[in-house]
């Protein structure tokens, strides 16, 4: 059999051929990821702080919902309607008297809503709300596909680093979230992109490009101005910026002025524009919206529970399964199983970094990556335990350096791979179906699909609060029902809104329940007893009262109040995520 060479002409197609395999390949974990995102993004119950996006983006207040007297489902639901008079002044005026945030999502979001319609009750739509964060979730894929590229110079680490991002369970529970955690992503990718090319160059003794510092500088600060917690970004960089200095001072005997003079000047560009906000983050600093992330004093076992839910984390931006399942028949099994992943997966892992390291073209980017990731946990686990601010308790934070883990966990991937399985020269289909076959990635890539459709699902990543469950509750219900809550924040107001919609979806055909929010101070908290009787004696009998988060200190006065009010309990104390409960009922 004689062999036949290879025609000129076929060498001069080949490359088209490779590119487009590349960039369609590219559109095939855009996709997977555009479903995931988009799958049932309206079947789970909207939680107080999705109720506070939706207010703000659309320029509303929580203020105008009336305080201490009974008042109808269409009062308390009036912020959710659209007003076409509203301008962007009107979001940044709401945030910055009722909330801690910084405006661009707001804004963004504001523009975005008037492309939808409100729905047929006047509110404002839950998927148009949802949509932008996924949508916007769906952009990290390429953005990591583009930082995997400039980071390693490896095709097969940026389609690694884009498929992990497109099935991550971490990444579709962002992404179908209205909150602002999908868009300041964008912009950590971004910003780390500019960071790593910065250091490229640094490294090669090459003066930077004015420009590259520039575009470094806005995107820092786009980041901050969508969410103050980029900044712990921005001072990951910082530190490993830091090393490499040092490393050039220890090793050049000073610091060359051409190749760090643009560093200085992106530095302080940054700082500049952050320090315009800065008295509105001294603000948050004491305000109650953020009480719930400062913890008492910490005592035996819970001092590991910051750097375990940070692992945790980690762990769920590669796979997960149904450990929040009510039915423990389901919790355990998931449990175990995914201690059985994490010991699969973790030798593997660290055989690919271990290979990684050992090729010099490797070994710099993996250096500087891993330096950011260990600077940004030590910025979360300081927060925990040196400031008593515990950043930990809430995984959604983890967006500031969750680029970097999947990022990591592509370069270990890509150097399994290609330790199994050598590619020719030419790129095609059938080649890559061959590199899955005699690898590990399929199954990794698999069953982190399975944590993504756990989350799209609603048996991971359930939401913080889950008004769902209480209105389960709540069946049989009287003609006249009154749900009544202690008011502190617009925290409170989102959670009874939570059970409004809920209670509409759920019972769409029994009568609407009426709504009290008594606000109770921190000075005389027992006051709000004065607001819940005359409340009560004011209401057409029979009815059901629900007391839902009502903890005056003194539970002898609050049934003493209840007694005399003629509401006898009904059922025994419940709970669910951001709820305790309970029924009375008023003969």
């Amino acid at each position: 059999m004689s062999v036949v060479s290879e025609r000129p002409e076929s060498r001069v197609h080949r490359r088209p051929l490779v590119w487009q395999t590349r960039w369609v390949l590219l559109g095939v974990w855009m996709l997977l990821g555009l479903v995931l995102r988009f799958a049932n993004l309206t079947h789970k119950a909207v939680w107080t702080d999705e109720f506070a996006s939706m207010v703000f983006s659309l320029g509303n207040s929580f203020r105008t919902v009336p305080l201490d007297q009974v008042i109808s489902f269409s009062d308390l639901l009036a912020p959710l309607r659209p007003n076409p008079a509203n301008t962007l002044h009107d979001v940044a005026q709401s945030l910055l008297t009722e909330s801690n945030h910084p405006p661009l999502y707001f804004f963004l979001t504001h523009l975005w809503l008037q492309l939808f319609p409100p729905t047929q009750a006047g509110w404002v739509s839950v998927w148009a709300m949802r949509s932008l964060p996924a949508l916007c979730g769906v952009l990290t894929i390429p953005a990591m596909f583009g930082l995997g590229w400039l980071a390693f110079r490896s095709w097969v680490v940026a389609h690694l680093a884009a498929a992990l991002m497109a099935v991550s369970p971490f990444g579709v529970y962002l992404g179908q979230e209205a909150r602002h955690y999908t868009l300041p992503g964008l912009w950590v990718i971004a910003s780390l992109a500019c960071f790593v090319r910065v250091v490229q160059i640094l490294q090669q003794r090459r003066s930077l490009p004015p420009w590259l510092c520039l575009i470094w500088v806005g995107v820092n600060a786009l980041g901050i101005a969508t969410h103050y917690f980029v900044a712990i970004t921005l001072m990951a960089e910082c530190f490993v910026l830091g090393a490499i200095a040092l490393q050039h001072w220890q090793k050049d005997g000073c610091l060359k002025a051409t190749a760090w003079k643009w560093v200085g000047v992106a530095i302080a560009g940054t700082v500049v524009s952050a320090l315009g906000w800065l008295p509105i983050i001294q603000n948050v600093q004491d305000s109650a919206l953020t009480d719930w992330i400062t913890l008492p004093h910490r005592t035996g076992w819970l001092w590991i529970e910051p750097l375990a839910r940070i692992l945790a984390s980690i762990l769920t931006m590669l796979y997960l399964l149904p450990v929040q399942a009510e039915f423990e028949g389901l919790m355990w099994p998931s449990v175990i199983g995914l201690l059985m992943l994490l010991g699969w997966t973790m030798p593997k892992l660290y055989q690919g970094i271990r290979s990684s390291l050992q090729q010099p073209q490797q070994q710099f980017p993996l250096a500087v990556l891993g330096g950011f990731l260990a600077g940004a946990i030590a910025l979360f686990l300081g927060s925990a335990y040196l400031l008593d601010r515990d950043l930990t308790l809430a995984f959604r934070y983890s967006f500031v350096y969750y680029p970097v883990v999947v990022l990591l966990l592509a370069a270990a991937l890509a150097s399994v791979w290609e330790r199994r399985w050598q590619p020719p020269q030419s790129t095609t289909w059938a080649n890559y179906r061959s590199a899955l076959r005699y690898s590990f990635v399929a199954p990794v890539l698999a069953w982190s699909l399975v944590g993504a459709l756990v989350v799209v699902t609603d048996l991971g990543f359930l939401k913080t609060h889950q008004p769902a469950q209480v209105v389960r509750w709540m069946h049989d219900p009287f003609p006249n029902t009154l749900i009544a809550t202690a008011h502190h924040t617009h925290g409170q107001t989102g959670r009874l809104m939570g059970l409004a919609l809920e209670w509409q979806r759920q019972m769409p055909n029994a009568p609407t329940p009426q709504f009290l929010l008594a606000h109770q101070s921190r000075d005389r908290p027992n006051d709000i007893l004065n607001t819940l009787i005359p409340a009560l004696a004011n209401l057409p009998r029979p009815f059901d009262l629900w007391l839902v988060n009502f903890k005056p200190i003194s539970e002898e006065a609050l049934e003493q109040t209840l007694s005399q009010q003629t509401c006898r309990v009904d059922t025994k104390p419940r709970r669910a995520e951001g709820y305790s409960f309970r029924r009375y009922r008023c003969q």
